[in-house]
């Protein structure tokens, strides 16, 4: 298997585990069932094993606020409707992504609070990844953090989702 992965350098391996800290903050939200906490101390172990593609699974956190009149057309006034943020975990790549969704466009991030999309891909014809940035994910997990700033009277219904 070792063979299609690239083995992550310190520098990456040390950006790619500022995500335990997202992680670790949504498995501990009062939105989490127990099994999702025990998906995320598994997931913990899958970030800490990175450089080791043998131990890979496929995982996702999200963090979700939704407007859920907004987002089932019972309220059609235009506004934001979801605010995310979204780690997911394939065969051989991430996806990190904070994003605001509006009625007005409803497919990329709308405003000019904090977004993100990035793809860190761990094929080896991709290697070595240059550009993933520490900052850019803490960027990340501190907006993530900072959830309870973007609710408002109408965005505040909140959901998780842990998986592995």
């Amino acid at each position: 298997m070792e063979k299609e992965y690239w083995i992550a350098d310190n520098e990456t391996y040390n950006a790619l585990q500022e995500l335990k800290r997202f992680v670790v903050f949504v498995g501990n939200l009062k939105y989490a069932t127990a099994k999702e906490q025990e998906k995320a101390a598994l997931i913990i172990h899958q970030i800490e094993n990175i450089n080791r593609p043998e131990t890979f699974k496929g995982w996702d956190v999200c963090l979700y606020i939704f407007d859920y009149d907004r987002q089932e057309g019972r309220n059609e006034e235009e506004g934001i409707y979801l605010r995310k943020w979204c780690v997911y975990f394939e065969k051989d790549y991430f996806e990190i992504v904070a994003q605001t969704d509006h009625t007005s466009d409803p497919i990329y991030h709308y405003g000019e609070d904090f977004n993100c999309d990035i793809l860190i891909s761990l094929k080896k014809e991709y290697a070595p990844m240059d550009g993933i940035e520490k900052n850019d994910i803490t960027q990340f997990v501190n907006d993530a953090l900072n959830y309870e700033s973007y609710i408002t009277t109408t965005l505040n219904g909140i959901e998780i989702n842990i998986s592995i």
